[in-house]
């Protein structure tokens, strides 16, 4: 969306970069023979710089995933899974096995698309048929989910929505837009995240289970907002953004992939 909220249409320039991305999957997948052929479509939100997010990729590379990347639109999303379908057997990817993963601002990107894959927000504006549009999965990291004042990063929905905030900030309160056409859902986050409050996760997780869909939630005691894998490798100059117990989050990433894939 653009900054009055409404749908933009996406240009070839757009889709070129893209595809540009999506290259990067076969050489991955080609550098790592007999490697797991997952594919995963990672956004990204405000507070995580490039740097995490690239160090985040890498985490995520050693786990069997290759990667294209998306800073902030859910069309582009749909771009980058229907390019992962097309060129699966070009790419070694295996298009069972394409997830999305999110952060922050990102992770609200990445929880739309999972609710709004079928839906008509997306389908004016492209063309591929919908059942090529769904993710398997969605990881989620300290994800901003609802616009209910008592819990929204409201800036978030403000600079989606723009001069619509009023009229469609219900529409894109995640927790309500729940279906079970939703795919499962591993989710992370703090208690003492001040920034994105963890009832963000509550709420989603809540609605996930209330509709039969499998989730996975993971809420550590202690730890500040956007700290993607919380371990030295994102360490930041003040010396903050590491969280030992946090970094944990990977690992449990990880066998939640190996069960939903096995």
């Amino acid at each position: 969306m653009g900054e009055t909220g409404k749908t933009q249409r996406i240009s070839q320039e757009d889709i070129g970069r893209q595809l540009r991305f999506c290259e990067k999957l076969r050489e991955l997948n080609e550098a790592r023979p007999g490697g797991p052929p997952l594919a995963c479509v990672q956004t990204y939100g405000c507070q995580q710089n490039v740097a995490d997010s690239q160090r985040l990729m890498g985490m995520l590379r050693d786990m069997g995933c290759g990667f294209t990347q998306d800073p902030g639109r859910a069309e582009i999303i749909v771009i980058n899974t229907c390019a992962i379908r097309e060129n699966a057997e070009k790419w070694k990817v295996d298009t069972q096995r394409i997830v999305v993963q999110g952060s922050s601002a990102g992770g609200h990107l990445a929880a739309c698309y999972g609710a709004f894959w079928n839906q008509e927000l997306l389908k004016e504006d492209l063309d591929p048929p919908a059942e090529e549009w769904k993710p398997r999965g969605m990881l989620l990291s300290y994800p901003v989910i609802t616009s209910d004042p008592g819990y929204a990063h409201k800036g978030s929905f403000e600079n989606l929505l723009g001069e619509e905030y009023e009229a469609l900030a219900e529409k894109v309160s995640v927790e309500k837009q729940v279906t079970k056409d939703m795919p499962p859902c591993f989710i992370w986050h703090t208690m003492d995240d001040d920034t994105v409050p963890v009832e963000n996760s509550l709420l989603l997780t809540e609605a996930l289970h209330r509709e039969g869909i499998p989730s996975e939630l993971h809420i550590f005691p202690e730890g500040e907002h956007g700290l993607s894998l919380a371990s030295p490798v994102v360490e930041r100059e003040n010396g903050h953004g590491v969280q030992p117990e946090c970094a944990r989050w990977i690992e449990l990433a990880d066998a939640w992939l190996e069960r939903l894939f096995a």
